[in-house]
């Protein structure tokens, strides 16, 4: 029997060619449980009203459709501006630290620059007095005139001074007393001091806020994460400075913000 005739469309269908492997394949997606991307994902979930409440309150500020009316609103935007952009340069720092992976420029800390650490103290306080009076608190400052300008970091020391008055505020019954003040130490290092008349911290409070690193505890009371205090002993140290407590069985607590960085003056 004659054999039967042979042609190329006799073989089978090879198919599409072949696709490189690692191009065909979608890249990994982002693992929910990365904190960056915990982190990236918050920061730009709060990113736009932070910059919504900043815009409307510039504009309000500058009252182009009118008088905002009695002066105190006008000091409430300013606090509501300053709280804003505060709340905007944490994400922002948080996120830079989160992106960056160069030891030494995460060692280096902070970047320093001058600061007027009186009207620092003083916007500060101003955007936590509403707070303090709903609690039935006074709040008050006193600064040293001759104090100048210093070498530090204004988003952290701003950050610790929000921490420990958020501290006292939250242990310092009703009509209770909170002052914040500024000067030298006898060594000429920068002072800040919140003191309250509150029950005064425990013992135990004092050694967790030195721990390192700092270890979340919830007061017994309620409220806040017990993270305060060791986040300002640790945002001090970064920048060359400490956290002293003091205990005043009686008559409250102390507590010292000092960094050794020169005034600029």
């Amino acid at each position: 029997m004659a054999a039967e005739a042979y042609s190329r469309d006799d073989e089978p269908d090879p198919g599409p060619p072949a696709v490189d492997r690692a191009r065909a394949e979608p890249a990994a997606s982002p693992d929910p449980a990365d904190p960056d991307v915990t982190l990236a994902r918050i920061g730009h979930e709060l990113r736009t009203p932070l910059n919504a409440i900043i815009g409307f309150t510039e504009l309000m500020l500058t009252e182009p459709f009118g008088p905002v009316g009695h002066p105190r609103y006008a000091g409430y935007l300013g606090d509501i501006l300053e709280s804003a952009r505060h709340a905007l340069a944490v994400i922002e720092g948080l996120a830079g630290q989160s992106h960056s992976r160069d030891p030494a420029a995460l060692a280096a800390g902070p970047l320093l620059e001058e600061v007027d650490v009186n009207a620092l103290v003083s916007r500060t306080v101003s955007s936590l007095s509403l707070l303090a009076a709903e609690r039935g608190l006074v709040l008050e400052t006193c600064l040293a005139p001759d104090l100048g300008n210093w070498r530090a970091a204004p988003l952290g020391l701003r950050q610790m001074l929000i921490n420990l008055l958020a501290n006292s505020m939250r242990f310092t019954g009703a009509g209770g007393r909170i002052v914040v003040s500024t000067g030298r130490t006898a060594t000429g290092e920068l002072a800040i001091e919140v003191t309250d008349d509150g029950p005064g911290i425990e013992d135990w409070a004092i050694r967790h806020a030195m721990e390192a690193p700092p270890l979340p505890q919830r007061p017994a009371g309620g409220g806040g994460s017990g993270l305060g205090l060791p986040l300002t002993r640790s945002l001090a140290e970064m920048q060359g400075g400490r956290l002293e407590i003091e205990r005043r069985p009686g008559r409250g607590t102390l507590a010292r913000i000092v960094l050794g960085g020169r005034d600029t003056v």
